[in-house]
């Protein structure tokens, strides 16, 4: 996969009835992963026919905008993150591009995409499912993965169950 770095993204029309759960039938193609506040999480298809995880930080204050501006916005950070672990063989979200821009409904906004994972949940979910409650070697298989992070000199920032992905069987 060619990661870009910064590409300029669009966001499409239809990304405020996603959110509010219309399930009306429409040309975007995408499905609501996770929405609060300050962050809304998709997955679509991009242009390219890649199938694509899309995370947004939005409504961003204008100290915080100006700051990123001058130095480095969040999601090139993690960006940034992503493609080390990635070149470093330590399985994680494949990183396509990062953007940032603004619009009435979402203020200033910065969005990060990844390659999607199929069957892949967040590690406090996986954990709390019942069906998966013999698979505790995964957790042990996180642990040894993150001792990798450390050794190759990579500090995680948000150490939360909710940002490590686990891929289930079959994925």
């Amino acid at each position: 996969m060619n990661r870009r770095g910064y590409c300029t993204f669009v966001l499409s029309d239809s990304l405020s009835t996603l959110e509010r759960r219309d399930t009306t039938p429409g040309s975007f193609d995408a499905v609501l992963i996770a929405a609060d506040r300050r962050t809304l999480v998709w997955s679509q298809s991009l242009e390219n026919g890649v199938r694509a995880v899309l995370k947004m930080y939005r409504r961003r204050k204008l100290s915080s905008w100006i700051r990123e501006k001058l130095f480095r916005f969040r999601v090139e950070r993690e960006f940034n993150s992503l493609r080390f672990l990635d070149e470093q063989h330590i399985p994680c979200s494949e990183p396509l591009f990062w953007s940032y821009g603004e619009n009435a409904e979402y203020g200033r906004y910065e969005i990060l995409a990844t390659l999607e994972i199929p069957n892949a949940a967040p590690m406090d979910v996986f954990i709390r499912s019942k069906e998966n409650r013999p698979e505790y070697g995964v957790l042990d298989s996180a642990y040894r993965e993150l001792r990798c992070l450390h050794e190759k000199g990579f500090h995680h920032g948000a150490m939360y169950e909710r940002n490590f992905l686990v891929a289930r069987s079959g994925g």
